[in-house]
């Protein structure tokens, strides 16, 4: 690919490695007597020619590898349907068992944290009933003998004072034998209404991706642009779980893996939108300068799209840019803005990616 021969305006060819990278006017590297731009090489006939020739070689030869690919499958498709619901299948019991841990350490963590409370309540109760009890044995009777000598009426109130002393006496005593025998807490009925999808987690239409290149680029790993749209289908099931990542499908630009990174509520009620690199060989030092506009999709009027643009170095420490507030989901679920496809019950996202090494 690299050493595809272009033929410049000048009449003199060179490498299509000498040229494609360069963004802006160049020198020409030939004859280096004027200034060219790549737009002005790739507008020529002839190369015009030479470079769909060349892309629909490579893509000859990637249906062929693709269709390789798809021999073991043709010939037992059933093992492989299979293998592939089998490993949701596994998801599901993996899940159920996280479920059930988790479940079961809240469980164990509530009724430590009761036990605990009722220990605490305990002590505090048999201190109360001490002080109780010993007020309830200063009790002096002996206060409620009469002195005969008093008249009729002083009788009646004396016997009317030490009624209400013996009462509240009794009181006492009932209420310090009724603490013993019964907790200050009652436990109440539990609920058996859990909401098992929430915990569970429920299945949704799988997120689509598509890539979108220049056609005037030879269709291979060395490309400079790329655009991608990314589905995410039945988002008002996604919409409220917390910290939700999607994840596009990857693409190669300039010899590096690109994809986008969604975060649903990371941050209560926000979407967050990531542009995302990896580099495809270990070690590998790169740095890339890349625009970029990161759109979420008006589903009727592009007029009404809302986007972020951004210029931002790639390299191999920061691999990902974007934004962590790009927007809400309360304004991506209001139908004023046109956002939410009700029908399809799906956003959709794009990215426009623009990449230059530095």
């Amino acid at each position: 690919m690299n050493d595809l021969s272009i033929i410049l305006p000048c009449g003199f060819s060179v490498k299509y490695k000498d040229f494609f990278f360069k963004i802006n006017k160049f020198q020409c590297p030939a004859c280096k007597t004027h200034e060219i731009t790549r737009q002005e090489c790739l507008n020529i006939a002839r190369n015009k020619l030479v470079v769909i020739e060349k892309s629909l070689e490579l893509q000859t030869n990637n249906y062929d590898k693709l269709m390789k690919k798809l021999e073991k499958y043709k010939n037992d498709p059933r093992y492989y349907i299979d293998e592939s619901y089998d490993s949701l299948k596994r998801e599901v019991d993996v899940r159920r068992e996280e479920i059930k841990l988790m479940l079961n350490k809240k469980i164990d963590d509530f009724h430590d944290e009761l036990l605990e409370k009722i220990d605490a309540e305990r002590d505090l109760k048999l201190k109360e009933l001490e002080k109780k009890i010993q007020k309830a044995q200063s009790f002096d009777k002996a206060s409620f003998k009469i002195d005969e000598n008093l008249d009729i009426h002083s009788k009646l109130e004396f016997y009317r004072k030490s009624k209400i002393e013996i009462d509240n006496g009794i009181s006492l005593v009932q209420n310090i034998i009724d603490d013993f025998k019964e907790p200050t807490f009652k436990l109440t009925d539990g609920c058996d209404e859990i909401d098992t999808k929430k915990i569970f987690g429920e299945f949704y239409l799988r997120e689509n991706t598509k890539i979108i290149f220049d056609n005037l680029e030879i269709d291979d790993d060395n490309r400079t642009e790329a655009t991608f749209q990314f589905i995410i289908n039945n988002f008002s099931r996604l919409k409220d779980r917390k910290n939700f990542i999607l994840y596009s499908k990857k693409c190669i630009v300039r010899n590096l893996e690109w994809y986008i990174q969604i975060r649903l509520n990371e941050k209560d009620g926000e979407m967050a939108f990531y542009l995302c690199c990896n580099s495809m060989k270990e070690s590998n030092n790169f740095l890339v300068n890349v625009t970029t506009e990161l759109t979420l999709l008006n589903k009727s009027d592009s007029k009404k799209n809302f986007s972020l643009k951004y210029e931002q170095l790639f390299t191999q420490t920061d691999l990902s840019w974007g934004y962590s507030k790009f927007t809400t989901m309360k304004k991506i679920m209001n139908p004023a803005n046109g956002f939410h496809d009700a029908i399809d019950d799906s956003i959709t996202l794009k990215v426009v990616l623009n990449a230059k090494s530095e």
